[in-house]
């Protein structure tokens, strides 16, 4: 009888509402959750299969809530020079060697530590490092040319690296200046 009572509708709407309060308490937590909205999107889209403008129309909330939080942290988080000096042509090797120590720590997590030393200057110093950005292109190549057959898979591949899009290297951000990776980014 009680079920009875709640009008259609209204279900759906008080669990968004749910959810956007765990956003907004995630925000106020963690930072790195101004990514929720885009994984949200993702799984939206490509797994529920919902169309692009629904999509839209429920993640747009969502982004607003992230943009007080995206502005502090950009005002607030300073960028030593050093983390500047990256030159921007060698970001995607800095993103891709990111990308690869992630995978690596995933597949085998070993000599795990508090500070890896994998600051962007490290990166391009040392040459046997400059190849580590193939492995994730060589893996997004793979999972797309089998992405028919394999699409959850791409998905989760998505899930993956949507999470570290902002500190993968491609912008300069504070904690670089000592290391590009570290295992609470993950």
């Amino acid at each position: 009888a009680r079920a009875a009572a709640v009008k259609p509708g209204a279900r759906p709407v008080m669990l968004y509402a749910l959810a956007s309060l765990g956003l907004v308490l995630a925000l106020l937590s963690k930072p790195i959750a101004i990514v929720v909205p885009l994984l949200a999107a993702l799984l939206d889209w490509e797994m529920l299969r919902r169309p692009v403008r629904s999509v839209v129309a429920s993640v747009v909330p969502w982004v607003i809530l992230t943009m007080p939080i995206i502005v502090i942290g950009l005002r607030v988080h300073d960028v030593p020079e050093v983390a500047l000096e990256s030159p921007l042509r060698a970001r995607p090797i800095v993103a891709g060697d990111a990308l690869a120590f992630h995978v690596r720590q995933v597949l085998l997590p070993v000599r795990l530590a508090v500070d890896y030393g994998r600051s962007p200057a490290v990166v391009r110093s040392e040459p046997l490092d400059l190849v580590w950005w193939a492995v994730p292109i060589a893996i997004g190549t793979l999972l797309w040319t089998s992405r028919r057959r394999a699409w959850p898979a791409v998905v989760g591949a998505m899930l993956f690296v949507v999470p570290l899009l902002p500190v993968l290297g491609f912008l300069p951000f504070g904690a670089q200046y000592y290391s590009t990776v570290t295992d609470h980014y993950l």
